[in-house]
């Protein structure tokens, strides 16, 4: 009797262990229905990432896939190792010296806003010295390297995570999506180098005879590519954060203004950049709702008003305008107001509720100006 009881407290107690080892193991496994995209922005990614630290905490969400431009490429291998206590020191301690080894900016902060301009010396001799850029950013690539280890690199390899970054070929003028399920741990630090490099003022990569850039020059958000593996794999939550405002431009100076050919330069860039960011959104939200409508009606004979598709909702995160218009450049790094940037973004990320489900009851609507929602099925 006393041989039985102790087998059957051995055995409850070996399925106890076991039960709390896959509850373990399930909270620590990513959701397989979950992809995030997140945009370019240089500085103004310590938002982002503050928003995702508060996300994340508060909801337990984890992602499987992760896409990204420019910062955003920064920020995915953390996102998706859970690793956003590091991605915290990273984004509120870095300096221009740790970007650059050669700064194409003077800046400063006025009254709380960030303030840069062109060192003219320096942008003289680099074209008269034939130079391809007006900065360069080797400092990065060494960051990239020490702070994307190997061993995070092989546990997104192991666990079967997909971290995707975006790169523009100047050669072809193409967007290219680097995965990392196609390169090795050198490689892919590369290409995150590249998709991180604004173009002008940082350097390029060279790779088999073609130079590489910020994938932000066609693609400031990669949602299109995003949409096409959530479509394929049948995830059912993509979230898109915007380390920008809806519209960052500033207004062209009238005539009495100061200006130059330079400045002129700058602006246009920033008008195109705007572009892109909105065609990124308008393609995505019709890629979504022409996907619903195929998943709907393709292959049946019921009306389709009457039939159900698999759905796909989509949030959408914009930076506060109020943030964005004082962090102008997001090439210039000032510790002290990149943290007071992931202070404001880790407030918005740690509401008092269940972010998901408060996000749920406010359908096709903007809330606080800062998150637009669209569940379409």
């Amino acid at each position: 009797m006393k041989t039985k009881v102790l087998f059957l407290f051995f055995l409850l107690l070996a399925k106890l262990s076991f039960s709390q080892q896959n509850l373990a193991d399930s909270k620590a496994r990513p959701d397989n229905d979950r992809i995030i995209v997140i945009s370019g922005g240089g500085a103004r990614g310590a938002w982002g990432v503050g928003l995702l630290q508060g996300i994340m905490a508060h909801s337990g969400v984890r992602y499987s896939t992760a896409f990204g431009t420019s910062t955003g490429s920064l920020m995915a291998p953390f996102i998706l190792t859970n690793d956003t206590a590091k991605l915290h020191v990273g984004y509120t301690g870095v300096t221009q010296s740790a970007i650059f080894n050669v700064n194409p900016f003077s800046t400063k902060v006025v009254n709380g806003q960030v303030e840069s301009n062109i060192r003219w010396l320096n942008a003289i001799y680099r074209l008269i010295a034939r130079k391809k850029t007006l900065g360069e950013s080797q400092p990065l690539k060494t960051k990239i390297d020490s702070l994307i280890n190997a061993t995070m690199y092989n546990q997104i390899k192991s666990q079967d995570l997909d971290l995707s970054v975006a790169v523009t070929n100047m050669s072809t003028g193409e967007v290219e999506i680097k995965s990392s399920k196609d390169y090795n741990y050198p490689d892919m630090c590369n290409w995150i180098w590249a998709s991180a490099n604004e173009p002008i003022w940082m350097s390029y990569y060279l790779n088999k005879g073609s130079y590489y850039v910020d994938g932000g020059v066609r693609d400031v958000i990669p949602l299109r590519q995003a949409l096409e593996v959530a479509f394929d794999k049948k995830y059912t939550h993509l979230d898109v954060i915007i380390n920008n405002s809806e519209n960052t431009l500033d207004p062209f100076p009238g005539k009495d203004t100061k200006f130059n050919w330079l400045g002129s330069l700058v602006q246009l860039l920033g008008v195109y950049n705007q572009g892109t960011v909105d065609n990124d959104i308008v393609v995505g939200r019709y890629m979504d709702a022409l996907h619903n409508l195929e998943v709907t009606c393709q292959n049946t004979k019921i009306p389709c008003d009457t039939c159900e598709g698999i759905p796909l909702k989509i949030i959408f995160y914009f930076m506060p305008p109020e943030l964005a218009v004082n962090y102008r450049n997001e090439l210039a790094f000032f510790p002290d107001q990149m943290a007071k940037l992931y202070v404001k973004g880790l407030e918005e990320g740690n509401v008092s509720e269940n972010i998901n489900d408060h996000l749920l009851k406010m359908e096709f609507k903007i809330i606080n100006s800062k998150k637009t929602q669209m569940l379409l099925k």
